[in-house]
């Protein structure tokens, strides 16, 4: 169903987007973020117009290219700050995190490296495996962020344990 009041958050977004990457001399025109997120400029140009309604489809699309927050686009409301799918403030590293998944989902690449990393260590301890997958991680151009992944994925791990009777 489509969102009329949502033309505003992506120009929002975009403008946003735009000035974190001005501080850093580059740019994020409409078509630049139409090209982002697999659309054209027309259609960019016509939701933050108003003329076109965001979909539920598209603001998807974008949730996942770009890693802001799905239901902050489906409120619609661009007078709120601009929450990331974490539900952190929106910076330029979830767009770089965004497409680092994307990338690495379009590569068919195990998340993180773990099937190679668990086949390294024959799965023998978690801790073990830990290891493994810091050393592969240290050597990868993202591998800060990598690591950021890991460490939540383990902070998850150890509160559902932590959790248990």
């Amino acid at each position: 169903m489509p969102k009329a009041s949502s033309s505003n958050v992506i120009a929002a977004l975009r403008y946003h987007i735009h000035g974190a990457l001005k501080q850093e001399n580059r740019k994020l025109t409409q078509s630049d973020f139409a090209r982002l997120i697999g659309r054209t400029a027309a259609t960019i140009k016509s939701i933050e117009s108003g003329r076109l309604a965001l979909s539920d489809d598209l603001a998807k699309r974008i949730s996942q290219v770009t890693g802001v927050s799905l239901p902050w686009l489906l409120k619609g409301d661009s007078s709120q700050p601009i929450r990331a799918r974490d539900g952190k403030p929106y910076a330029l590293a979830h767009l770089e995190r965004a497409q680092f998944e994307l990338r690495d989902r379009k590569e068919g690449k195990a998340p993180f490296g773990i099937k190679r990393a668990v086949i390294a260590t024959q799965g023998e301890t978690v801790a073990d495996l830990v290891r493994e997958l810091s050393k592969r991680f240290a050597r990868h151009p993202d591998g800060e962020f990598r690591m950021w992944k890991l460490q939540q994925a383990v902070k998850r791990v150890d509160e559902e344990f932590a959790a248990l009777p």
